[in-house]
């Protein structure tokens, strides 16, 4: 009997001193202050368990909820305690263990789950890197509890085992970084790091509650880039089993979920093609649960207009200005759901392509494209529009390094084909506007 104790006790030694180490190789090496992702995630959960008052409704979903949701503001128009528990690209798997922290603390009324079209299929395949960070930023910020303990047993897999185990393992290649881990240590005695504030972009102060803004926003007219369309697979099978969970739990647990979409750029949509396709998939999905799910890119302009550069900070989030506007419509709509009472008729348009065809013609951005098999520096222009009839004509001046005066390459022009010599290298400025209007409507300076 003796030895067993002795035995026990040796053993139990070794599990202390092994976390002990653990603990303190992770203090020594993990970097989640200086850390886009993982300083948010670090600053949000620090938030939400230290946080006295009851939540009663929570918004889960990834960085198009933290910047889009403020969550002060929501309490004046619902009149409740709202709590944004959003992450990076925040896959459903965290969504679904998080979703389990706030009921064990808090006494939910209810759920919101953001439906980002790009989480479903690009954030749930546990044998991708960038996918187990956006789980381990999250996982390594919760504190030690059966639920946490459930979580790494089923993030782990062959390949990524040890480092959901040991966090450390992350950041092997600074073993024996000195410089490394001088500064990581010197970052974690400052008192931001010891008072969880995120720093790390300095115009995106942390507000209460979990919503992060930022003060910069798109210039004028310069929405540029391409978006590929919606796959058939639009969901892998580890995100619908941790989508089916979310609502399945809230359901047992007797707390009302509802599904929406926040706002992107008409730009990025009409990129795509088919993002009706997206909104069928997610109403075929909400019908099955019989739960509300609310798309606000096809909200009618009449309720929400979200046209001007200024109400978007990137390709994807909106400013602290389309926060706003976002947040008071978004409250109107959730707010007559939980008083059992329908939004207006026509606040939501049966489908984006209808939303394309009843609102004003315009032209959205730009879409330059380099033909890459061509000897010389070859970029064909693409306007992304509404456009029915009118065509677009395209202006493109250029600044040769070394210059500072641009000079004209194509002066008002249907023709989308633009040719450099393959040794000259400097920037391009493309205007476009549809074909007799006066005024430029997009400009897009572009290196070649």
């Amino acid at each position: 009997m003796i030895k067993k104790l002795t035995r026990l006790a040796e053993i139990s030694l070794a599990i202390i001193m092994c976390v002990f180490i653990a603990k303190v190789l992770n203090y020594i090496y993990v970097n989640d202050y200086y850390n886009e992702s993982a300083s948010w995630e670090r600053a949000v959960l620090h938030d939400f368990y230290t946080l006295d008052e009851n939540i009663d409704c929570l918004y889960l979903g990834s960085s198009h909820v933290f910047r889009d949701i403020i969550p002060i503001q929501m309490d004046e128009i619902n009149k409740r305690n709202n709590f944004n528990l959003a992450t990076s690209s925040q896959p459903y798997m965290a969504s679904y263990y998080l979703l389990k922290e706030a009921i064990k603390r808090h006494d939910l009324e209810h759920v919101y789950l953001e439906m980002y079209y790009i989480i479903p299929y690009a954030f749930g395949n546990l044998d991708s890197a960038e996918v187990m960070t956006k789980n381990w930023n999250v996982l390594y910020q919760m504190p030690f509890s059966f639920n946490k303990l459930d979580y790494m047993c089923h993030l782990s897999n062959k390949k990524f085992g040890i480092m959901t185990l040991f966090p450390v393992r992350q950041f092997s290649k600074h073993v024996f970084d000195a410089e490394y881990i001088k500064i990581n240590l010197k970052q974690k005695k400052t008192e931001n790091y010891k008072n969880a504030v995120h720093v790390l972009d300095q115009n995106a102060p942390l507000f209460n509650n979990g919503f992060c803004t930022t003060t910069n926003y798109m210039k004028a007219g310069t929405f540029e880039g391409n978006t590929s369309a919606i796959q058939d697979n639009w969901i892998d099978d580890n995100s619908k089993k941790y989508l089916d969970k979310i609502i399945g739990l809230c359901q047992r647990q007797d707390i009302d979920i509802t599904l929406f979409t926040s706002p992107m750029p008409d730009f990025r949509l009409n990129c795509m093609g088919n993002y009706d396709q997206y909104i069928n998939n997610i109403r075929s999905l909400a019908k099955k649960y019989g739960i509300h799910y609310y798309d606000f890119n096809i909200c009618n302009e009449k309720y929400l207009n979200l046209q001007d550069d200024q109400y978007y900070t990137d390709y994807d989030h909106l400013s602290y200005e389309g926060a706003i506007l976002f947040t008071d419509i978004l409250g109107y709509v959730l707010f007559a759901e939980i008083e059992d009472r329908q939004p207006p008729s026509d606040m939501f348009y049966s489908s984006y392509a209808e939303k394309m065809k009843c609102i004003d013609q315009r032209i959205f951005g730009l879409d330059i494209q380099q033909d890459i098999t061509q000897a010389e520096k070859v970029y064909m222009l693409y306007s992304i529009d509404n456009l029915s009839e009118t065509d677009v004509e395209f202006r493109v001046t250029k600044t040769r390094t070394g210059e500072t005066q641009p000079t004209i390459v194509q002066d008002w022009s249907t023709q989308n084909r633009i040719i450099f010599p393959q040794t000259e290298t400097g920037v391009f400025v493309v205007e476009a506007r549809p074909v007799g209007h006066k005024l430029k409507t997009n400009q897009v300076e572009t290196p070649y």
